[in-house]
């Protein structure tokens, strides 16, 4: 994949990201003023403190918040690493386009088609499955297969990626008729996949800090991967205002500290 062929992924994926969130405020918007906007709390939370009582509107503050994570993002990788052969971005990108996609999941408060056990809601349960598959490999694509020797082959390693989890997100069944504290469709092998990809992620992270050590590379790289991997992972499940604070502190931060300190080891190549 070339410089020029990347950049305009990464303009693209601002582009429709951008147009994705001024959508979903729009119709939020449109929503509130037809009063037609009913967000009832999937489950009664145990808690009574503020910080940590169950709460379905910080459950759309934190959807929005990942819409505008990607496209500030996009638009980061884009300035920074414009004239710079870096294989990593272009798998971080693909880690920004499942974030977006699991987004998806924001029109089932906004439209109310929860327990519909409609086309929408299958849309929107197998774009959560996908994102959970693709966010992990992804990550560890990222980590794995950034480098000079790899780069002939990132046409090929997006399409496998790609490819499995569009394969396992058709096959794994869904429960339409649960939907979830974060508004996402139930979905089978929910433990497999989360254990699955925590495991990847711990790989990653240890390839990365191995890498660093051997290379002589600040470490500064594997806190920030540390962070942003930690962050996503708790964004998907802020139900509340405490683990929403936290998930955006660890997500903003990790992917600024990530991104910068990659950004110095490619000029320091150069």
């Amino acid at each position: 994949m070339t410089i020029r062929t990347r950049n305009r992924l990464n303009i693209l994926l601002f582009i429709i990201s951008t147009i994705i969130l001024f959508s979903e405020i729009f119709l939020l918007l449109w929503q509130l003023l037809t009063k037609n906007l009913n967000i009832q709390a999937l489950y009664s939370s145990k808690s009574t403190f503020f910080l940590t009582k169950y709460n379905p509107y910080i459950v759309l503050v934190s959807l929005f918040y990942q819409i505008t994570y990607v496209s500030v993002s996009s638009m980061i990788l884009f300035r920074s690493f414009e004239k710079t052969q870096a294989s990593d971005i272009v798998y971080f990108c693909l880690f920004l386009i499942a974030c977006l996609v699991d987004s998806f999941r924001l029109l089932i408060p906004l439209l109310n088609i929860s327990e519909t056990y409609s086309n929408l809601l299958i849309f929107c349960g197998n774009a959560t499955v996908f994102a959970r598959l693709m966010i992990p490999l992804s990550l560890l694509c990222t980590t794995i297969l950034g480098t000079i020797e790899q780069r002939q082959e990132i046409e090929k390693n997006i399409f496998i990626i790609t490819l499995i989890s569009i394969f396992f997100a058709q096959i794994i069944p869904l429960n339409t008729a649960v939907t979830c504290s974060n508004y996402s469709v139930d979905f089978a092998f929910k433990r497999t996949i989360n254990l699955t990809s925590m495991i990847i992620i711990a790989a990653s992270i240890i390839y990365l800090f191995v890498e660093n050590k051997n290379h002589l590379y600040s470490q500064k790289t594997t806190i920030g991967f540390s962070l942003l991997a930690i962050g996503i992972y708790m964004l998907f499940d802020s139900t509340n205002l405490l683990k929403f604070t936290i998930a955006s502190v660890f997500l903003s931060a990790g992917t600024f500290l990530y991104l910068r300190q990659l950004h110095n080891q490619y000029l320091w190549k150069e």
